[in-house]
């Protein structure tokens, strides 16, 4: 009898064992990127290397991806649950039937465009009757390239042209079928320390004063069926964000080891990631609206079909 009650008990402690075990244990996370440029990449790989993912019970895995459009199509496949989301994108996203929440603001960006270093283009106004290069037609840089054109009062005088992918712009400008392209500059640093590119103009004077960049993002359906999941992936990432304003010696090192820069360029490039990462999480209905109104303005969604400012964002997980 008491050997029975001896197994039974011992039997008992295993299972209750087992069962807490598996109640631990991380939940399974895909978390993608529009590309690898440094605010997002120095920010996962210190979540995954630094422990932040596993501080706060996820097994999440990066998935990096050629522009916001695929992690779109992978959200809608369900081979991907969240992901970062530049504002711009998510919208066109959200009014084109995928029901993207942004979650978190995480960087603020500037933009700059760019043109070859011996091109004649020497002034904005040179512009003229110019191409402009963009990874894709009615993406994020195509938006930004029409604010910036009709700030200089070029709107009808330069044509933009698809370069068929994110980096396919240095072909295309190298062979005269664009003359100008938009890009960060921590993208374009690298090209212009090899004389291949250099600055014409910066884009924020064209945009409102209070804007949006990039976000944390998840499908809405996911979100409220895993409130819990959203709120500690938002930790993690904010974790990792301070850890690399933190660190920047670690920071250049990761730019030297995963993105192969050069110590000099990985020292620019990390002072300018340092100074875009510092944004407060919480987003305001007004930048929100703003960057609603002006992808309605150059006819880059359908007004009826774009939803209200407030389905498109959450502060309930960074309160």
């Amino acid at each position: 009898m008491v050997r029975r009650m001896f197994l039974i008990g011992w039997v008992l402690l295993y299972l209750l064992t087992a069962l807490a075990s598996r109640g631990l244990a991380a939940e399974k996370l895909r978390f993608g990127s529009p590309s690898k440029k440094p605010t997002y990449s120095l920010v996962l790989l210190a979540a995954e290397e630094k422990g932040f993912w596993k501080q706060n019970g996820l097994d999440a895995k990066w998935i990096p991806f050629r522009g916001a459009s695929d992690v779109h199509r992978a959200i809608a496949a369900g081979a991907l649950e969240m992901a970062y989301d530049p504002m711009a994108s998510l919208i066109q996203a959200a009014s084109a039937g995928i029901p993207m929440v942004a979650v978190a603001e995480t960087n603020s960006a500037e933009y700059y465009i760019w043109v070859k270093s011996d091109s004649l283009i020497l002034k904005p106004a040179h512009l003229k009757g110019t191409t402009f290069g963009s990874s894709r037609l009615g993406g994020l840089f195509h938006a930004y390239g029409l604010v910036a054109v009709r700030g200089l009062g070029l709107e009808k005088d330069v044509k933009f042209i698809s370069t068929g992918g994110h980096g396919a712009f240095l072909g295309a400008i190298k062979t005269g079928k664009i003359h100008s392209v938009m890009l960060n500059p921590m993208d374009a640093i690298p090209l212009m320390l090899k004389g291949v590119l250099r600055p014409l103009v910066s884009i924020s004077q064209f945009l409102p004063k209070e804007n949006i960049d990039d976000t944390i993002a998840a499908p809405r359906p996911f979100i409220d069926k895993n409130p819990g999941l959203v709120r500690r992936a938002v930790k993690s990432i904010l974790q990792s964000k301070n850890f690399v304003l933190q660190n920047k010696p670690w920071a250049e090192k990761q730019l030297i080891k995963t993105l192969k820069h050069t110590p000099r360029v990985a020292g620019i490039v990390s002072d300018l990631v340092i100074a875009d990462l510092p944004v407060d999480p919480k987003i305001t209905r007004k930048a929100v609206d703003n960057v609603k109104n002006f992808l309605i303005e150059y006819k880059l969604i359908d007004e009826k079909k774009a939803p209200p400012a407030d389905e498109l964002f959450t502060n309930r997980f960074v309160d």
